[in-house]
This record gives structure tokens, C-alpha cells and sequence, in this order.
């Protein structure tokens, strides 16, 4: 099947939602109940919290749990960027958010960003 741009278009631009089962799910997100000894502090006040598309959060590998399983909202993060919006700034916000992520993980490389061909 062939669709046209503009059909393409019109199906990029209506809102998405996740389907589970025969369930509409209204959060996309839920970090694990169960506390192990080993899990930094700074995710014991998240257990079990659940984030919706509009809660901005940020996840982590912890040892012991599923890839991914633990998040926290990015404004109990020490991430520099708390919010990215289309606004004129957005190539420079955004070319900063990729900038400290390679920090926050270690990366050595030096990463070179042309924020006008983003």
C-alpha cells in the first residue's frame, strides 16, 4: 500500500497512545514497587510511581531490574536541562542535551555538534 506525503503526514500528526491488551494505557512509565538493598537513595521516593506522557523523567539502569526500569522526574535530576521546547533555541537546547548526556555517561570523545544541520 502507497500513501501520499500528505496522508503520511496527517497520520504522523494525530496523537498517539499505547495499547496494552484490549487497554488504553494512560502512563507509560511505572518503576518497580519492591525496594533491593543495593538501589541508590535517590530513587526510594519513585517506587512504584507511575509517569504519564506529560511528566517529564529521565531513566536509569539499576542492577538487579529489568534494563531501563527505574526513572525519576528530570527535576529531582542533577541533568543540567530540565525541559526542551520549539522554541528559536531548540537546536542549541537540544545540541546541549546531547552534549551533557555524554557527559553524564563518560563518553571521552569529543562530540562536535553543527546545531544547523539538526
Amino acid at each position: 500500500m502507497k500513501i501520499t506525503n500528505e496522508q503520511a503526514e496527517y497520520l504522523l500528526s494525530l496523537p498517539k497512545k499505547i495499547v496494552e491488551g484490549n487497554q488504553l494505557l494512560d502512563r507509560i512509565t511505572i518503576n518497580p514497587e519492591f525496594i533491593l538493598p543495593h538501589l541508590p537513595e535517590k530513587f526510594h521516593p519513585f517506587a512504584g510511581k507511575d509517569f504519564t506522557d506529560k511528566e517529564h523523567h529521565i531513566h536509569y539502569y539499576v542492577d538487579g531490574y529489568k534494563p531501563l526500569a527505574w526513572a525519576i522526574p528530570i527535576i529531582n535530576d542533577d541533568f543540567k536541562i530540565k525541559e526542551i521546547s520549539e522554541d528559536v533555541d531548540f537546536n542549541s537546547t537540544f545540541a546541549e542535551i546531547i552534549i551533557q548526556f555524554a557527559k553524564t555517561i563518560n563518553i571521552e570523545t569529543a562530540i562536535t555538534i553543527n546545531k544547523q544541520l539538526l
